[in-house]
């Protein structure tokens, strides 16, 4: 009886779900709808969808051992089916009565005590919960007792709402109140950490730049470091600098001092000067590192002093005005002022503005030159004109232009091509061409390719010929053979030839000059163009076809420092010296043909077989000194000193050049 009735009594203190009230549901309920203001309380339906975010979270919170266990005696885990559907039926009485919060309830809990599979799920889920509380639990107690670092806390700051998305708002509130409470102390420690670390660092730049970029590198335990800290980290730094600095700055000074100055080379001094404004740059405030900046001024100012009058000598080699500017900062760039370091600057500066007048005055020269030249041209053009007007009618025959031939002859090549082929269509448009001039055809048949000739009623001939039978068909030419030209004839050719096209061997038109025997002119340069008159008074006129530019031609000259280099450009009228420097520059493009497109003076990476020069891409400009000399790869631009003596050579790198249009730009300095 004694033990029936202390059993009795223990029973008594046991839980049952029969004796919790509508309260302790109702306040089970609220413990954990209250962390979600969108949650109206006095509402039937919560408004959430089964299965949501927020219903899950509010579903196995409302099961977990925080809110479950002191409500009902026991975990969710381990309460048996039978308390679980007495516990939902008492759920089910509070809905039928007509309690708000017992319908939002029986809403949330559905499944979760009598179903089988719902169940498993919320006992899935409140271990998960618990798990993540458990770590949740041991984070605080680390940021608490100060274990945890700045970096962690970052991290965890970052990730706390992905990590504990499953439990309530009110706690991952917390603690990112106490991580943000904890990131000050840990800011300081860390910071304080990293500050004794710069101690073990070495006397070097290296070292020096890393103070520098210490508080960058660092800003975010800046952000929450305590003032105090800051400080005396900054004070640190600071101090660790400035010995470095001294060390540094005192190693420097006497390599300077160490210098032989009767031996040692401008280009050493200049290259100490750079090592030095490279290293102390940020910091020529410092006093130390003004002092080094001084000695080095007096050491490069007393070597220029006791070389001044080689110096002198060198600066007398050059006239370029570039080079003078450059010579002067290369001797007198941080130097101390001294008699004769002035004079020495005088006579540089002096010696520039004197080239730059003469210069000047060259320039102005050669453009008047040319607005008298293109006058000249303008004059010649017209009085062709009136002569042309004139001796048409006068010996009743057309006196066709160079141009024409030109025309001829570029009709000509399409029927003497080297496959061989004859189209009787061409043909007839070639004959066409010629007749159109009223010159007859004399020869019947096929047209020749070797020789074609047309007469007109005076006795003028146009005689056409490639010589097919023993050479190439580059030496295609058509000639205009006129008997008995009286000097207006020969004046007329002679200033057209002058007035609008160049002598290969000149880079400019020369339209003051008549033509002699055995000039050559060109236009692009695919035909070139002679007259002569012979012993017995008949003027002959030629195009000859240039389309593997056998000829040598030179650049032509648009302006004082400008060649316009095209596909059959041979050489330049540019003379060098040995041991000048000579810089070049190009732009532009060319094209290649129909299948290699065009390119600008670095050519393209391909079409090898067709180039001059095998290891240059193909259609780059290329360049060499003298007709003998080695060729060197120009491109958009090259800078060199000249090995030899000798006038520059620039071409593009094709030997097929007959379907090439374009040319490039390019400026040249000599220094």
């Amino acid at each position: 009886m004694r033990y029936l009735l202390l059993i009795l009594t223990l029973l008594s203190f046991i839980p049952d779900t029969k004796s919790q009230n509508k309260v302790d549901y109702e306040n089970w309920l609220y413990a954990v709808e209250r962390e979600f203001p969108e949650i109206d309380p006095n509402a039937e339906s919560s408004g959430l969808r089964s299965g949501s975010s927020l219903y899950n979270r509010i579903r196995y919170n409302l099961l977990s051992e925080n809110y479950f266990t002191p409500v009902f005696g026991e975990s969710f885990s381990k309460m048996g089916l039978s308390k679980r559907k007495k516990l939902y039926k008492k759920i089910s009485g509070f809905k039928r009565k007509g309690y708000p919060w017992a319908k939002r309830l029986d809403w949330y809990m559905w499944g979760a005590f009598t179903q089988e599979r719902a169940y498993k799920m919320a006992l899935s889920e409140t271990q998960i919960i618990q798990e993540l509380r458990s770590e949740y639990s041991q984070e605080t107690e680390k940021i608490y007792a100060g274990e945890i670092s700045f970096g962690d806390l970052e991290n965890l700051s970052r990730r706390i709402e992905k990590k504990y998305n499953k439990l309530l708002p009110s706690e991952i509130s917390t603690l990112s109140n106490l991580i943000a409470n904890g990131k000050q102390k840990a800011a300081n420690n860390t910071l304080k950490d990293e500050a004794n670390a710069i101690n073990q660092l070495p006397v070097s730049i290296s070292s020096l730049q890393s103070l520098e970029t210490f508080k960058r590198l660092h800003q975010n335990l800046y952000a929450y470091a305590s003032e105090n800290v800051q400080m005396d980290v900054d004070a640190q730094v600071q101090q660790k600098k400035q010995n470095i600095l001294s060390e540094l700055v005192e190693r420097d000074k006497e390599e300077l001092n160490n210098m032989d100055l009767s031996s040692v080379s401008i280009e050493t001094l200049n290259k100490a000067w750079n090592q030095i404004n490279l290293a102390y740059g940020p910091y020529q405030n410092e006093a130390s590192v003004k002092e080094l900046f001084q000695f080095y001024s007096q050491q490069k100012t007393q070597f220029v002093t006791l070389n001044a009058s080689k110096i002198a000598e060198e600066v007398g080699r050059f006239n370029s005005p570039t080079k003078l500017k450059e010579l002067h900062t290369y001797y007198l760039s941080n130097t101390s002022s001294n008699l004769t370091l002035q004079k020495l600057s005088t006579y540089i500066t002096e010696r520039a503005e004197e080239n730059e007048r003469i210069i000047q005055a060259e320039h102005l020269r050669l453009k008047r030159l040319e607005e008298a030249r293109l006058r000249l041209i303008a004059t010649n053009q017209q009085e062709v004109a009136r002569l042309r007007a004139e001796l048409r009618i006068q010996y009743e025959s057309n006196l066709p232009t160079f141009e024409e031939l030109h025309f001829i002859l570029q009709s000509y090549l399409t029927l003497i091509n080297p496959s061989g082929k004859y189209n009787v269509s061409d043909a007839k448009k070639f004959i066409r061409l010629v007749e159109d001039q009223r010159y007859m055809r004399k020869n019947p048949g096929n047209i020749s390719g070797d020789d074609e000739l047309f007469e007109n009623s005076r006795g003028f001939k146009i005689h056409c010929s490639a010589y097919t039978s023993f050479d190439s068909e580059n030496l295609a030419n058509v000639e205009l053979k006129i008997p008995n030209a009286s000097k207006e004839m020969f004046r007329l050719y002679a200033m057209e030839l002058s007035s609008g096209y160049r002598n290969l061997l000149t880079p400019y038109l020369t339209p003051e000059t008549m033509p002699a025997d055995g000039d050559f002119f060109i236009n692009s340069g695919r035909t070139i163009y002679s007259m002569e008159m012979d012993e017995e008074g008949m003027l002959i006129l030629q195009a000859q076809r240039n389309s593997f530019a056998e000829w040598p031609i030179i650049a032509e000259r648009t302006s004082p420092n400008t060649l316009k280099v095209t596909s059959f450009t041979t050489a330049t009228d540019v003379s060098v010296k040995a041991g000048q420097k000579i810089t070049i520059r190009a732009t532009g493009k060319i094209t290649l043909g129909l299948f290699a497109g065009s390119c600008d003076p670095n050519g393209i990476n391909q079409l090898s077989n067709y180039n001059l020069v095998k290891q240059f891409n193909h259609g780059s400009l290329i360049g060499k000194i003298g007709p003998e000399g080695e060729w060197f790869s120009v491109g958009r631009n090259t800078s060199f000193i000249a090995p030899k003596t000798g006038v520059i050579y620039l071409q593009v790198n094709d030997n097929d050049v007959n379907n090439n249009e374009g040319y490039f730009t390019v400026s040249h300095q000599i220094d």
